[in-house]
């Protein structure tokens, strides 16, 4: 027995894994200076730790087969924590019948499904058994270059309509940006997401509106309402905060078809017969406009919109062209406050005007219909990480951490349809800031199934692939 007289533990009633994880702790008890021990069961643990000779010893990471547990749930395995004073790993086979649900509350430093893929189960011993340091994978292959993955927060809607929806949340969303949302109710053909910007917040609830929604996703939603049965009485829409004071507000029109323009003036005039509706210059004005909203056909720039305008104007754009990229669509949505397609939808752009303009008076109005879902909308932020691999990787987060706190994952895909958030755990956090004041975490993926880490595998040789092609 070592020095030291702790022990890895393995409880299992099946030889062949047994022997299996001995395997793959080989090297680890040697650099850790551990011992091995295999039991079929925890009561035979317990007889073997009752005899005196073994009174010293500790377990430095118990790893429990599922099989070998009465009750498996958290209050179980927490009793089984407390009474071996030690970290668990839970080993067990994936049924896809009855998948293990709510992991993220369970007191274990990890899943592994078996078979065991031999690396991962390595890697994973690892990261359960050295703390408070980063560590470097050396069973699986880490990716040299740098990627660019999505991080998932989970949403829950406190109202959703064919316009937008609330959500209460601890993040801090900022104006005059966009976000990206993923949710079932946002799918039409590969697309399952929907770009959205903050109208509003009070304390920690934020109302957000579609900047670009297709007529599939409007339809469906409305559809959505009428059939819901968690409709939603008077809701709580305030409306755009910079605007709430402005009754009267000046929309200057460019449309490239004149009887556009006259349709969308009579539309204003009849609706919101306060709005003032001006025609988009054909030459530079003597003197800037005063403008509250634009909404154009043309795309214009900044600068020719600051040439215009004394000060810049909301920005509705008229188009159906697609962004063609993440990366485009925020740097276009930067300038432009939303997109709508044409032929203009009056009833949603009637909408959008209650929204941005809340104190405009409204002939004839139609109030939204607001429904409730229970399933989370998942809010997606790009992040950059290294040396990803198949069991972890590091990234820069603003602050510090804690150690097993559970996060979410994704890789980008581009049939939407696919995505799968991926559930990792902070391994580690250095407590020292880089130059932009940004900490490193190592994340380790949490109970990943083979089907997981196939497609891990395959995003990483296919971005491997990217990333040769351009050189980068």
């Amino acid at each position: 027995m070592n020095q030291n007289n702790e022990l890895i533990c393995v409880v299992d009633t099946d030889p062949k894994i047994a022997a299996a994880i001995s395997t793959a702790t080989e090297k680890l008890c040697q650099d850790l200076n551990l011992a091995y021990l295999h039991a079929h069961s925890l009561n035979e643990l317990d007889q073997y730790l009752a005899k005196d000779e073994n009174n010293a010893q500790r377990l430095a990471l118990l790893v429990l087969s599922s099989d070998c547990i009465q009750h498996l749930n958290p209050d179980e395995l927490k009793k089984i924590q407390i009474l071996y004073q030690t970290n668990m790993i839970l080993t067990c086979f994936e049924d896809p019948l009855k998948p293990l649900k709510k992991t993220d509350t369970w007191p274990v430093e990890n899943i592994i499904y078996k078979p065991f893929d031999p690396a991962i189960l390595q890697e994973h011993l690892h990261f359960a058994l050295v703390k408070n340091e980063k560590i470097k994978t050396i069973a699986v292959h880490s990716s040299p270059e740098k990627n660019v993955i999505e991080k998932i927060r989970r949403q829950y809607f406190l109202q959703l309509s064919e316009i937008g929806f609330s959500i209460e949340s601890v993040f801090s969303y900022q104006f005059n940006t966009a976000y990206k949302f993923y949710h079932l109710s946002f799918v039409d053909q590969k697309k399952s997401s929907q770009w959205v910007k903050l109208l509003s917040k009070k304390n920690n609830v934020y109302e957000f509106v579609f900047c670009s929604p297709t007529q599939t996703v409007i339809t469906h939603l409305r559809e959505k309402s009428a059939a819901s049965k968690a409709k939603i009485k008077n809701a709580y829409w305030p409306g755009y905060e910079k605007n709430r004071m402005i009754t009267d507000p000046v929309i200057c029109v460019q449309m490239t078809d004149p009887e556009d323009f006259e349709r969308l003036k009579d539309f204003f005039s009849r609706k919101f017969p306060k709005s003032q509706i001006i025609e988009f210059p054909t030459t530079p004005p003597k003197d800037k406009l005063k403008c509250d909203l634009m909404i154009c056909e043309n795309e214009f720039t900044s600068e020719q919109i600051n040439f215009v305008f004394k000060t810049d104007p909301l920005y509705f754009r008229i188009s159906n062209d697609p962004f063609p990229d993440r990366a485009s669509t925020e740097k276009t949505l930067s300038k432009e406050t939303l997109r709508l397609a044409k032929p203009i939808d009056r009833n949603y752009l009637g909408r959008m005007i209650n929204s941005f303009f809340p104190s405009c008076v409204e002939s004839d109005p139609n109030p939204e219909h607001w429904f409730h879902l229970p399933d989370p909308a998942l809010h997606s932020e790009m992040i950059e990480v290294n040396e990803l691999s198949e069991a972890a990787f590091i990234y820069q987060n603003d602050r510090i951490l804690p150690r097993g706190e559970f996060q979410e994952f994704a890789l980008t895909q581009d049939d939407e349809t696919e995505l799968k958030p991926i559930k990792a755990k902070i391994q580690f956090a250095d407590s020292t800031p880089d130059i932009e004041n940004k900490y490193l975490h190592q994340v380790v993926f949490f109970g990943i199934r083979d089907d997981m880490l196939k497609k891990i595998r395959l995003w990483m040789l296919q971005t491997h692939i990217d990333h040769k092609k351009s050189g980068t």
